[in-house]
């Protein structure tokens, strides 16, 4: 996806849910963040992928590749930043993914994601900067392909399962429509 900073301590997307240890006990959730000093952060369950340095205020591309032996990478604008050791990082089905803020339930042990449930899901850190251009693939995309890719339309690639290009609808209108998040192929 793409992204431009808005500040610090603010929350960018999250992937299925809280990625705090407590709450991800099957390491498959993640949060993507930018903390108190500006770095961009990629959390699940006890791992933490970061940059070394504070993001500047102009538009970045960031990707996250799981591989089949569960190691991570994380890549800011086509460079590779920070990896993780093979883990078992569970599984993104189903994928849920929500924009904008933190998502987080108070008691651990009953976090669905369905209010009508009882949960009490409560939303922090919320996102003040600009976002566009979401792509999932249900395969580990090389960094060449992430590089050739990053900056085109994406539409009709192989193992593309989800995609949001959050295009205006109209003159004048910066906002989005909801049918505007298309369904590839699942897994």
């Amino acid at each position: 996806f793409w992204m431009k900073p808005g500040g610090t301590n603010e929350a960018i997307l999250g992937i299925n849910g809280s990625a705090a240890p407590n709450v991800d006990t099957d390491m498959q959730n993640w949060s993507f963040e930018i903390n108190g000093t500006g770095q961009l952060i990629v959390a699940n369950g006890t791992d933490t992928l970061k940059t070394a340095e504070s993001l500047t205020d102009a538009w970045h591309h960031v990707a996250l590749v799981r591989h089949n032996n569960g190691s991570v990478n994380l890549y800011l604008d086509g460079d590779n930043v920070d990896s993780g050791a093979p883990n078992s990082h569970g599984t993104l089905q189903p994928l849920v993914i929500f924009l904008g803020a933190r998502q987080s339930a108070p008691d651990p042990t009953d976090f669905t994601g369905d209010e009508s449930a009882g949960d009490d899901l409560s939303y922090d850190m919320p996102f003040t900067g600009k976002f566009d251009e979401l792509r999932v693939w249900s395969t580990a995309l090389p960094l060449n392909t992430i590089r050739e890719r990053m900056r085109d339309g994406v539409y009709g690639y192989d193992n593309l399962v989800a995609h949001a290009p959050f295009e205006a609808r109209g003159n004048g209108d910066d906002g989005i429509a909801a049918t505007q998040f298309y369904s590839y192929s699942l897994w």
